[in-house]
């Protein structure tokens, strides 16, 4: 089996960065050939293939990032039998697709309509982690109202009288490319300090993977208070949040109930973040086996077999 994995090129975008794990991790199969392409319309995706020669294409695909995909790309892709799936990131499906089949980001499945789940696109790290003499309390994600990054600014200062919340803070290239949204909520989260002994760093800069796990391992907790946002996929900010040795939190959004469904514990809604830090990290590293990359890799494989 040959494998083309197809992502688009911006990567200030949570597709792109889930998409280009995934390949980083299925790469390292060896039952199977793969190659990871960044292909931003269809002349260019024909081109590899035609290079390559896949007996599988697995897209990872948004409406808004492969917006160019269409059927009738997807039909003559079937005509030289190479089977395609779309890997989706919402809820509802493009079924109108003729595809072999879905890989579904929230890890749904429905075997007989070829509909197939992935564990989480985890990183195996192993960042030394020292807790604070005032305890940090961290965040990322893109600057976006619907972050909550504001709603976590008050709720430290309704527990804490002295601690230091740092937020790394990125521009979306999809929705903010200039950077507009992210000042607002950047100068929210400023105007709602109130007490002396609270400290906010909010960093800025696009940083790659390995930066992003070094920040969240620098914390004594890592917190995330998303708006509810029913109908929408599961937020992968939790795929760097386990990734180290941290504890870490989470409120009653919709976009997180991979882990609340299992883990009620993290909920910051229902128990207090001091709670959640004296639990330690025992359920981040129930989730680095639950997730581990091997488990992905196995999944793939037989996702690959089966159609």
């Amino acid at each position: 089996m040959k494998l083309l994995i197809v992502n688009h090129s911006e990567q200030r975008c949570g597709v792109y960065q889930h998409g280009k794990r995934i390949a980083n991790i299925i790469s390292l199969d060896e039952r199977y050939n793969s190659q990871y392409v960044e292909v931003d319309d269809p002349s260019s995706l024909i081109k590899k293939v035609e290079e390559f020669s896949p007996t599988h294409i697995l897209y990872n695909w948004h409406h808004s990032t492969l917006w160019w995909l269409n059927s009738d790309l997807i039909s003559y892709l079937n005509d030289k039998l190479i089977k395609q799936l779309i890997f989706h990131h919402e809820n509802s499906m493009p079924t109108h697709f003729p595809v072999s089949g879905f890989v579904m980001a929230d890890m749904s499945e429905k075997e007989d309509s070829k509909v197939f789940g992935l564990p989480r696109a985890i990183f195996e790290t192993n960042l030394s982690c020292n807790y604070n003499e005032i305890v940090s309390i961290g965040s990322f994600g893109f600057g976006f109202p619907n972050k909550g990054f504001d709603r976590l600014c008050l709720r430290v200062q309704e527990e804490f009288d002295h601690a230091n919340i740092n937020i790394h803070m990125t521009a979306a290239f999809f929705g903010d490319a200039n950077g507009e949204l992210r000042e607002q909520v950047a100068a929210r989260c400023a105007s709602f300090i109130y007490k002396p002994g609270i400290k906010l760093q909010i960093g800025r800069d696009f940083i790659d993977d390995n930066g992003v796990l070094k920040f969240l391992s620098e914390n004594d907790i890592n917190i995330f208070m998303y708006d509810d946002m029913p109908g929408r996929g599961l937020s992968s900010v939790i795929d760097y949040a386990v990734s180290v040795d941290r504890p870490f939190a989470v409120n009653s959004s919709s976009m997180f109930r991979h882990v609340l469904e299992k883990t009620p514990s993290v909920n910051v809604d229902n128990f207090s973040i001091s709670e959640i830090i004296n639990n330690g990290p025992n359920i981040s590293k129930f989730y680095q086996q639950e997730w581990s990359n091997n488990s992905l890799r196995d999944k793939m494989f037989y996702i690959l077999e089966s159609i």
